[in-house]
């Protein structure tokens, strides 16, 4: 099924798919909305957008209703290969993947020990033979790490073109007939996501693909990758796809696409190689030449919002368009690569197109990133829209990124007098102080987290260790120690709040729910301390979020023994600042609270507060664990510096020093990121 039948298709159908974004956090007005007229298929973690099928004729009322933002109907997608042209004509010529592959200078990293050591692959295609050679090591390991299947077919290859999109990104060495084959990087590993039935893609496969490969292992997940291989397509323009681009940045990932085979038009990129935020790639041939560097099929720029496409140019064949193309010589070019035995008795084949050329910079990339911490791509060449920065060169992109500091252990920074430990594509960290250590618990991912991850400082030895996801929490938990035993209290979009125990002595290690509660007023986030021999937990509500509506901190007091509430109430009133002006704190955000060590009996709550932007940074006392006044409204230090405390600002005190820490949710579009400041 090509392009245009795809189109025609959802055209034809009365059911068609849509991505629903939510107006507000809590979607439970959107699920009854969608639930009225078709069923709820999915919810994304990483982005905020729920998948339905509904009637066609009623997707404007659902645009219509208020809980919902933005409706789009689901785009899709379509593998950018080529059918190759017949060996037996005498203009066609073959290129081994492994010539290919050398012509990237990547064999020059390999004797720099550059193979793509430690690096995983994620390749979102139409599966994978699990058996072929090219996925099987010296040692006779298999280098998929994990793979599952979004349709409703196996993870087994049926059409071939995800095996060899794969032997083309980390296929290992193979000797054939006809030559040795291999990927360009020789030493990463593969994790597959098929989401294709049989040659049909649909768009919230991808999605959901993407869900699993940034979702912990704990959970089902993937565990993280650090590229995102896609070799598909679409000419739609949807901003759920937009998002799930940046997800994959968010999570540390880079994201490389193949832009096309619609060239050699201006603008005839494809999505998501051809948005700005994605590496796309297009194709060159080896054996064959034509004009400005590009194959004769490979897609043309400008992408989305004018930006300069492709990045690169890889080998992916070439494609014989009579004499008109002046300078066009040697005809019809494929690449030959992995094949299923069910498609190909010889487990090789024949292919062309950008799907193959994407997968060739991923193994590049993957061998670099061995070494570098890389999150975007630099060269000395002036970018057009035919070739790009022309066809990658790894040798010149390694000088490149050793001349720039990019090191994974060399490269930190310094703020205005403060050292903060960064950690991108996380939010809202909570720190607690616990047995000599600071806790820091942060949240991985955006609008739809992945869970909850740990850093532990040690300021002894002004050392960090972070754990990565330890909890399968929605938002950043308040965190209690209690008898020997770590307490976990955390909102759920739902709006219930729930409360794990952890079974490991360090805080580390978590199990099972042991309380879940529904209160009147929905959580938005938590935090928990243990005073007067009870705990307290104090949690701002959805109205915090909600535009023109004021909003205080409640309290609940708990029984932990008895899993029950002993009292709860408003622990602190919206309320005009004393401090500082006449500024009016109309909005209490993000309770964090700890137990004042320079005096008995006092609780300190340090929330955001703000009526507009920039927040303010709101501290607060209380003797009783209820009753909350307001001390101080300031602006955090680094000499008021707005643009590094401009969202959720939270704090605590230990070791004679303030720690503040700051993740800055900017949206899912624009990416996140966790300090550590120490004053």
């Amino acid at each position: 099924m090509n392009f245009s039948d795809m189109v025609q298709k959802y055209l034809n159908n009365d059911i068609v798919e849509i991505a629903v974004r939510p107006r507000h956090l809590d979607v439970r007005a959107v699920y009854r909305a969608i639930s009225n007229i078709g069923q709820v298929k999915y919810s994304s973690r990483l982005i905020p957008y729920i998948y339905s099928s509904i009637p066609i004729r009623d997707v404007e009322k659902l645009r219509k209703d208020p809980a919902i933002s933005e409706v789009n109907i689901v785009a899709p997608y379509e593998f950018q290969s080529i059918s190759p042209a017949p060996i037996a004509l005498a203009t066609t010529q073959n290129t081994l993947n492994s010539d290919a592959v050398n012509s990237t200078k990547v064999n020059q990293l390999w004797k720099l020990g550059l193979t793509g050591k430690n690096i995983r692959i994620a390749v979102i295609d139409s599966g994978i033979d699990t058996t072929h050679p090219m996925f099987i090591d010296s040692n006779g390991i298999s280098k998929i790490i994990n793979a599952k299947s979004f349709s409703t077919e196996s993870v087994d290859d049926i059409i071939g073109h995800g095996t060899f999109v794969s032997s083309c990104a980390a296929g290992y060495a193979w000797n054939t007939d006809i030559g040795i084959l291999y990927g360009a990087a020789l030493d990463a590993k593969l994790i597959i996501a098929k989401v294709s039935q049989g040659s049909y893609i649909n768009g919230s496969l991808i999605i959901e693909a993407i869900d699993w490969l940034f979702s912990p292992e704990s959970e089902g997940g993937a565990g993280g990758a650090n590229i995102v291989q896609m070799s598909i397509g679409s000419f739609m323009i949807t901003s759920d796809a937009i998002q799930a681009i940046q997800a994959i940045i968010n999570n540390g990932a880079l994201p490389v696409c193949s832009i096309g085979n619609s060239g050699p038009g201006s603008g005839t990129v494809s999505f998501p190689g051809g948005f700005g935020t994605a590496i796309g790639v297009g194709s060159n041939g080896l054996k064959t030449s034509d004009y400005n560097g590009a194959a004769v099929f490979s897609a043309r720029g400008p992408g989305r919002n004018v930006c300069v496409k492709p990045d690169f140019l890889a080998p992916g064949g070439n494609q014989f368009i009579e004499s008109r193309l002046e300078g066009s010589i040697g005809g019809d070019e494929n690449i030959i690569a992995a094949s299923p035995a069910s498609i190909d008795s010889r487990r090789y084949k024949e292919w062309r197109g950008t799907s193959f050329s994407s997968p060739i910079v991923s193994g590049v990339m993957a061998c670099l990133l061995e070494r570098y911490d890389i999150k975007d791509i630099y060269s000395n060449i002036v970018k057009n829209n035919n070739s790009g920065f022309g066809a990658i060169d790894a040798v010149a992109l390694n000088n490149l990124y050793s001349s720039a500091s990019f090191s994974k252990h060399t490269k930190r920074f310094k703020i205005n007098n403060y050292d903060p430990w960064i950690k991108m594509g996380a939010t809202n960290p909570n720190p607690v102080y616990i047995n000599n250590k600071l806790y820091i618990y942060y949240v991985n991912g955006d609008f739809r987290p992945t869970g909850v991850g740990l850093l532990i400082y040690d300021s002894i030895n002004n050392s960090y260790t972070d754990y990565g996801t330890v909890l399968g929490a929605m938002t950043p938990p308040g965190i209690v120690y209690l008898n020997n035993k770590y307490y976990a209290f955390y909102a759920n979009y739902d709006g219930t709040y729930h409360i794990y125990r952890s079974e490991s002595t360090d805080g580390i290690v978590w199990t099972n729910p042991i309380y879940i509660s529904d209160p009147d007023e929905h959580p938005f986030s938590i935090d928990a301390i243990v005073f007067n021999n009870n705990i307290f937990i104090y949690y701002d509500t959805i109205t915090s979020v909600t535009p023109g509506k004021a909003a205080p901190i409640m309290y609940i007091m708990y029984d932990i023994n008895s899993n029950t509430v002993l009292e709860n109430g408003i622990a602190l009133e919206p309320a005009v600042s004393p401090i500082t002006d006449t500024h009016i704190v109309s909005t209490y955000y993000k309770p964090r609270c700890y137990i004042d060590s320079t005096s008995t009996g006092k609780v300190i709550m340090i929330n955001t507060g703000t009526v507009m932007r920039p927040w303010y940074l709101t501290v607060s006392e209380s003797t009783d664990g209820k009753n909350f006044i307001l001390t101080n409204v300031q602006i955090p230090p680094l000499n008021k510096d707005y643009n590094y405390y401009n969202g959720y600002c939270m704090g605590t005190y230990f070791d004679n020093k303030y720690f503040f820490s700051n993740g800055t949710f900017l949206d899912a579009i624009l990416g996140t990121e966790l300090k550590l400041y120490v004053e």
